[in-house]
């Protein structure tokens, strides 16, 4: 059994007993205030047996209900706001219309009973109300809250009953101030739970909280739209995002990355939905190894002492920059490749033309890995290169740009 559902049931007792104690003491004094009362009681017993129900059906996942069945709690809590409005309603009627006794039964001894009942009314409240923030229950708070209105309606009767023992009938004042924490206890959790049952947005505070986890990831390049909704105790979120890169994998592994990172900082997350989209680029830059300056297209990639750099704009092709620069690894023993590859990477390589195959090499891995693009060319000089292939892309050839 559940934690929270422990505490229904523990709750589901502690009515029985207070709800046994007062009409056994109803009848005994013909107090008519404590009838009323321990119609009161019978309800809030009704009404945290459909806690306990709705907690235990709750998390119910089934072919018909895929996403479970957390939103009975919220319904449930719902029954128990229009229990709480019924209990203020006669809790009036019983104050205001049913004529007291002159003479109450056991006075001092019912005084007590109703005293130490009130004082451990209060006491159990603040414990349910504690241990349904804990595990962020609604309808555990909603029943938390109803125990206040027991204390409450408690003391209603407990002024009744010292009033009538000093000659004064404090029933009227007191119902009224009652009746007013009713009447906003059952609002709030009325309103709460006709939220979530709408599928309103969770608070601000919390939403903020997931974009800006969303945005310490750095593939994250822009979040173009955030929703949240409650389901009983549990949160659903769903993201649209843009990402900074066109391997697929990746952008999976990204995604599974974020979604661990909002339920961990993020309490009672039960499911994230990502849908995600490759980042458009505006300047797409593209690079050819060279021998030297006269633009000889080098064999061997890590090898090349020179690399030429093109940047074109993607919207109208025209060229932003071109221009050469030093490969200073080309030197090294051994890694000169996946160095190369990391230096192309940091300036935001987009397509790789080259003689070289890089299939199974670890500059290979390490380009694909980013989503760059590696076309093979068997052209001897890049002159050749940019009559061939890049004076394609100059002329609004969509087949040379990449995704």
């Amino acid at each position: 059994m559940k934690s929270a559902e422990r505490v229904a049931l523990y709750s589901i007792l502690v009515k029985l007993i207070f709800a046994s104690i007062k009409i056994s003491f109803a009848v005994i004094s013909q107090s008519v205030a404590l009838l009323a009362e321990s119609i009161h009681a019978v309800t809030d017993l009704i009404s945290t047996g459909l806690v306990f129900l709705g907690l235990k059906i709750s998390a119910h996942k089934s072919k018909t209900f895929p996403y479970g069945l957390y939103k009975v709690e919220n319904f449930v809590a719902l029954l128990i706001a229009l229990l709480i409005f019924f209990a203020g309603f006669e809790i009036l009627k019983e104050v205001f219309i049913t004529p007291t006794p002159t003479e109450i039964g056991y006075l001092l001894l019912t005084i007590f009973v109703i005293s130490f009942i009130s004082i451990l009314t209060l006491l159990w409240a603040q414990y349910e109300i504690k241990k349904a923030k804990e595990f962020n229950s609604p309808s555990l708070l909603a029943d938390g809250r109803h125990f206040k209105i027991d204390f409450l309606s408690s003391m209603v009767v407990f002024c009744g009953l010292v009033g009538n023992y000093r000659g004064f009938n404090l029933d009227r004042p007191a119902a009224v101030i009652l009746v007013v924490f009713i009447a906003k206890a059952g609002w709030e959790i009325l309103k709460d739970s006709i939220k979530v049952l709408l599928d309103a947005s969770f608070d601000f505070n919390t939403l903020d909280k997931i974009k800006n986890i969303i945005k310490n990831h750095n593939d994250v390049k822009a979040i173009k739209s955030l929703s949240g909704r409650n389901s009983g105790s549990f949160k659903f979120v769903e993201a649209e995002i843009e990402l900074e890169v066109k391997d697929l994998k990746k952008a999976h592994s990204i995604c599974d990355r974020i979604e661990a990172s909002i339920k961990k900082e993020v309490s009672d997350v039960d499911k994230v939905m990502i849908h995600y989209e490759p980042l458009i680029k505006r300047t797409i830059t593209y690079a050819v190894p060279i021998e030297d300056n006269e633009g000889k297209i080098s064999d061997h990639f890590g090898k090349a002492p020179y690399i030429f750099l093109l940047k074109i704009n993607r919207d109208n092709r025209n060229i932003i920059e071109k221009e050469i620069i030093n490969n200073p690894y080309s030197s090294l023993d051994r890694q000169k490749g996946i160095k190369l590859a990391e230096l192309l990477t940091s300036k935001n390589l987009d397509v790789l033309i080259l003689r070289e195959k890089l299939n199974g090499k670890g500059s290979g891995y390490v380009l694909q890995n980013e989503g760059i693009d590696i076309i093979q060319t068997e052209r001897n000089v890049l002159e050749e290169v940019m009559t061939d292939f890049f004076s394609k892309i100059l002329t609004n050839d969509k087949a040379h740009l990449p995704l």
